[in-house]
């Protein structure tokens, strides 16, 4: 699994790696995407191919692009960003909450993965992770609600910062 280091990153990825664990597949190796770093990156797919074997990848909130991070290697893909462009089927499944209105967070759809791994109950021990990540992310530019129980946390879709990419610092921090 590769998860971008941020809150939203972080708790998606945690969150997947928990439900995982519930699971005959076992708790998966995690690998935190930094800032700078790219799952798609030559340098990331060596390391990866350079590992024990991959049977399978999740990627979360580290983007969506056409191009396999490890060809021949099923590849879940959980983002909410702007695609930069889309796989093929047989390339990645693509998990999206992009252009849904109100946009969820990836930690959100992870959330939903769960859920749909676990059954609502057992994925419900999870949903502070959602929520963590949501907060993080979101900050004052989004909305969460239905806490006590689920979670729901939402990008503001009139936010400017809306559809920056992973790492990408925000306009008014670019200068500096």
């Amino acid at each position: 699994m590769l998860c971008h280091d941020d809150a939203d990153g972080l708790s998606a990825g945690a969150l997947l790696a928990r439900a995982l664990a519930q699971t005959a597949y076992g708790f998966p190796r995690v690998r935190v995407i930094g800032r700078g770093e790219s799952a798609w990156s030559d340098a990331v797919r060596a390391e990866l191919a350079a590992g024990p074997s991959v049977a399978g990848l999740i990627v979360t909130d580290l983007g969506v692009q056409a191009e396999p991070v490890l060809p021949g290697v099923p590849t879940i893909l959980v983002d909410h960003h702007v695609p930069r462009s889309e796989p093929s089927a047989e390339v990645a499944t693509v998990i999206s909450g992009y252009g849904a209105e109100p946009t969820p967070t990836s930690s959100l759809l992870a959330q939903a993965c769960a859920a749909a791994l676990l059954g609502e109950a057992e994925a419900e021990g999870l949903v502070w992770l959602a929520a963590l990540g949501a907060v993080g992310d979101l900050g004052e530019r989004g909305a969460v609600s239905r806490c006590d129980g689920g979670c729901a946390a939402f990008r503001n879709p009139k936010d400017p910062a809306r559809g920056r990419e992973p790492g990408e610092r925000p306009a008014s921090l670019q200068q500096r």
